[in-house]
């Protein structure tokens, strides 16, 4: 039986260029995506977040000069700086 609970992510052996800047009431820093998919995203930052916390998300894409906003993203879980992040 197929877990339904996660998303297929397509993992990448480098990090792709694309860097993250996130803003909550408790935590704030800039990393890069390492995973990226419809439903969410895996991240190493530069700043600690916590489980359940909502952050402000801009994602800058190597193809456009506008950054993806994104107000309500939920952190899902956390393992030192890495982290995942559910849109």
């Amino acid at each position: 039986m197929t877990n339904r609970r996660f998303a297929h992510r397509i993992p990448s052996p480098f990090p792709l260029p694309i860097s993250i800047i996130y803003r909550g009431q408790r935590s704030a820093g800039e990393g890069v995506v390492q995973e990226l998919s419809r439903m969410g995203c895996r991240i190493i930052g530069n700043g600690s977040v916590v489980v359940g916390e909502t952050l402000s998300v801009w994602l800058s894409l190597p193809t456009s000069q506008k950054s993806l906003f994104t107000e309500r993203t939920i952190v899902q879980w956390v393992k030192g700086l890495e982290f995942g992040l559910a849109f």
